[in-house]
């Protein structure tokens, strides 16, 4: 289509696709201008759009980044519009796929609720095709999520569910984002090699896999390995900069940090995601340990108390049972001790 104008539902409909990816190229000097956006064929909707720069003479190295970050950008913005999608279509017609796109939203709506949403729909998809391999694996993430969040009275339960439901995912070994997801719920559990297994399968797929490579971040966290987490996590990051989980990846960036000994940048982390998104529940609980250990036990008791104000039954003891810590008990007692100091319940 290069050199001549071109409908872009004329191009959908002669490639048989349903998004197309077009740009310009502009030169001047020794300086590259590209813009690149990601249309929808059939409405002719923008749903993603940016413009890179950089100089000629690095021409391919320019390539292969601005790819990487094309591909990186296209994820949620057509998973977004799929969604939409979904959610335009009645409902005598939804099926099992139509139902995990619904489910996305809720997944990520960080709330119980909406977590339990996501289950109802993940459940009606898989009653529906019980082969359904992504459905599995997403029903594992919101069963860990449960667990981790300690949203579940029994977190223990919910783990055992999140096991079981990627045991029921089958053979996934050619979905990328299934793997990415059954690997967050592995690792939650306590199984970070077989996470990794996972994980390392989903990138040699798609090696622009945002979500994946937050969770190889996190992984790394709870292998006792930070200091090679926080360049996953930037990667991660400078693929899906809008990703509906780039809280969860700051949060891990300021996980590391805090492993690492740089407490007073992890805290900082922590406050401009609660600045962002208050309605969070799991980085006061961070904030609250972070600040304590960096002697801020002003800040840290403020965090404990709007903790405890939107999870009243949080507890240290239930936090420290999370499999998370199994690899890293010296790190687990010092988050409890820190805890302590915020004034957060024991028991």
């Amino acid at each position: 289509y290069k050199g001549r104008f071109a409908d872009v539902r004329e191009v959908g409909r002669e490639l048989g696709v349903n998004y197309v990816v077009e740009g310009t190229v502009r030169r001047g000097g020794d300086r590259l201008r590209i813009s690149v956006q990601l249309v929808d064929a059939d409405t002719r909707t923008q749903l993603w759009s940016e413009r890179y720069e950089g100089a000629t003479e690095d021409v391919f190295e320019f390539q292969d980044r601005i790819a990487a970050q094309v591909a990186g950008a296209i994820h949620p913005a057509i998973r977004g519009a799929e969604i939409e999608l979904a959610r335009r279509k009645p409902p005598a017609s939804l099926r099992a796929y139509d139902l995990v796109m619904r489910a996305y939203p809720n997944i990520w709506g960080r709330r119980k609720d909406a977590n339990d949403l996501a289950i109802e729909l993940l459940r009606k998809a898989i009653a529906i095709d019980p082969a359904y391999g992504r459905a599995h694996a997403l029903l594992a993430w919101c069963h860990a999520s449960n667990a981790v969040f300690l949203w579940a009275e029994h977190p223990e339960s919910e783990l055992e569910k999140a096991l079981a439901a990627v045991e029921a995912a089958g053979s996934i070994g050619d979905d990328p984002t299934a793997l990415a997801a059954a690997g967050w719920a592995l690792s939650m559990c306590g199984e970070q090699e077989r996470a990794a297994t996972f994980i390392e399968r989903a990138l040699a797929l798609d090696p622009n896999n945002a979500w994946a490579w937050a969770r190889r971040g996190w992984i790394a966290i709870y292998k006792n390995e930070a200091a090679l987490a926080l360049d996953r996590f930037h990667r991660a990051m400078t693929l899906s900069p809008m990703d509906p989980f780039a809280f969860a990846v700051r949060l891990g960036t300021g996980y590391a940090l805090a492993k690492t000994g740089s407490l007073s940048q992890a805290v900082t982390i922590a406050r401009e995601i609660i600045a962002a998104h208050p309605d969070i529940v799991i980085p006061y609980r961070y904030l609250a340990a972070w600040s304590a250990m960096d002697g801020d036990l002003e800040t840290a008791r403020w965090a404990a108390q709007k903790l405890l104000t939107v999870q009243p039954d949080f507890t240290i003891e239930r936090f420290r049972l999370l499999p998370i810590f199994r690899n890293t008990p010296e790190w687990a007692d010092k988050m409890v001790e820190a805890l302590k100091l915020a004034g957060l319940p024991e028991h």
